[in-house]
């Protein structure tokens, strides 16, 4: 016996090149048309009065709107238990409807309750398709849960009995959703799928960019290149949530890096006002201590660097001197905004904003100058009387 792909084949090139109906001319326009209808993939095509006529389909050899694509090889394991269901449903139908396909499915599977099904995700495969990952938590006699294997299930589901409800229901096909072995593996890339020859099916194979994770899949006409774009929009979006995830969390480590960095910057600070009071505290404790003692060598040198930079610091020329200049240039600069914008030069906004900020910067800068000497004046000054009082009793 022939069998069946076979046979449509050769009464596909019979209906090409094989005519026998009128016997003349009329057979070459029927040849014709019936070659375009096979490159179309749709119609009838009649070649003997004796037979019937052959229905055309993307399964023809003919059929011009095909190509090979490349889905990822499922990784899942039949122990994960995962089984697909393809309703003729629109997602935006079944989305809501979670409730009534649990039910339902708990209902086929004999309303057990041990039994508990699983909805793992819903997504549209076309305009007027979607698919359905369900699998099956199964309770023990000991309490352990443990999941269907998904060769089990879809067996279950595929029987005539159960696959009639589901029919009834909307699905059109039930399959296992998990890693191929290497021998069925082999098997679907040695036998090319109806309607792709074998130096196509072998082409794809060659150009797979990585065998490993990739397999090839046949794409007939524009219906499978819509559920193809469907399905990578949906694979899209997911990625875009990911991605939308990951910059939430790190906007969320930068607020905590920044919350950080300014607790740090407070402890820093509160530490050197520590350190400063340590200090103080020390050098009156060290005061008191030393209270009718001589001066030893190393505390007199300190006493003369003490002076020295005093001193240096109250020469109106030295130090002193310059932050005074520099305050009043400061001052004199904002006197001179007013006239400014009376001359008949103009300036960029965009340049004056820049000069404003640098320059408030600088006088910024020089106030924080000016408060640490006068502080430092006011500790060395503390430290003078201290080292005076301490000689003065010493003396007596």
């Amino acid at each position: 016996a022939i069998p069946q792909q076979d046979l449509k084949l050769q009464q596909v090139l019979s209906s090409i090149y094989g005519i026998n109906i009128y016997g003349d001319e009329r057979d070459n326009i029927i040849k014709k048309w019936n070659m375009l209808q096979a490159c179309w993939g749709t119609g009838k095509g009649y070649y003997n009065n004796t037979q019937p006529p052959v229905e055309y389909d993307h399964t023809n050899p003919f059929y011009c709107f095909k190509s090979i694509s490349y889905s990822v090889l499922p990784t899942a394991e039949n122990a994960e238990g995962l089984v697909k269901l393809h309703f003729n449903k629109k997602e935006s139908e079944i989305s809501p409807q979670k409730e009534v396909i649990i039910n339902g499915l708990a209902g086929v599977l004999g309303n057990r309750p041990n039994l508990t099904v699983n909805i793992e995700h819903i997504k549209a495969i076309s305009e007027n398709d979607s698919e359905v990952m369900i699998s099956v938590n199964e309770k023990g006699i000991t309490g352990a849960n443990r999941k269907i294997y998904a060769l089990d299930l879809a067996n279950f589901l595929n029987q005539p009995l159960q696959k009639q409800q589901l029919t009834n229901a909307g699905v059109t096909y039930i399959g296992a959703y998990m890693s191929p072995t290497k021998e069925q593996l082999d098997e679907y890339l040695r036998i090319p799928p109806p309607g792709i020859d074998l130096p196509m099916w072998q082409a794809a194979q060659a150009d797979n960019p990585n065998p490993a994770k990739y397999i090839p899949t046949p794409m007939f006409g524009f219906g499978d290149l819509k559920k193809r774009m469907v399905c990578q929009e949906y694979e899209t979006g997911l990625h875009n949530a990911f991605l939308q995830k990951a910059n939430n969390d790190i906007m969320e480590l930068k607020k905590k890096h920044s919350e950080s960095v300014a607790k740090l910057n407070d402890r820093k600070q509160k530490l050197l006002e520590l350190q400063h009071r340590v200090l103080k505290i020390l050098i009156k404790q060290e005061a008191a201590r030393k209270v009718g003692m001589a001066f030893q060598p190393d505390e007199e040198t300190l006493r003369a660097r003490l002076e020295s930079l005093q001193a240096q610091l109250s020469v109106s020329t030295q130090f002193r001197g310059r932050l005074q200049e520099i305050s009043s240039s400061v001052s004199l600069m904002d006197t001179l905004k007013v006239s400014l914008h009376h001359e008949q030069y103009r300036i960029d906004p965009a340049a004056q904003e820049d000069i404003r900020q640098f320059i408030q910067m600088e006088q910024t800068g020089i106030k924080k100058v000016v408060e640490t000497i006068n502080k430092d004046l006011k500790d060395l000054k503390i430290i003078q009387e201290g080292l005076s009082q301490s000689l003065n009793e010493s003396n007596k």
